[in-house]
């Protein structure tokens, strides 16, 4: 009767390793898509801010060539467009420093 109960105690212990194996690579699967799923919403809230910054700047089509064209700042502009100019240059710049810390920070798959 020992012998039987010792059998069937590994016979348990082994099905329970292999549950357990099963279950750590499902667990795996899991993560890697949560990873992935995650990667995607940040990608696209990025883009989100990149597009609410060139709206704006559509607003501003006298601004526009400083951030596409490169041109320099003339000397006509108002005060209250050296202040728009430059508040869309941070969110531009904050935007694109965000873009590059994710590239650092995600491996790609």
């Amino acid at each position: 009767m020992a012998t039987v109960l010792s059998i069937v105690s590994v016979l348990v212990a082994a099905v329970s390793l292999l549950f357990s194996g099963w279950q750590a690579r499902i667990l795996s699967r899991q993560t890697a898509v949560q990873n992935g799923m995650a990667g995607a919403a940040t990608m696209q809230e990025l883009f989100n801010w990149l597009h609410e910054v060139q709206g704006r700047l559509l607003d501003e089509p006298r601004l526009l060539p400083f951030f596409q064209v490169g041109e320099s700042v003339p000397q006509d502009l108002s005060p209250h467009e050296r202040v728009r100019l430059r508040t869309y240059a941070s969110m531009y710049s904050d935007v694109l420093t965000i873009g590059l810390f994710f590239h650092k920070s995600v491996p790609p798959d």
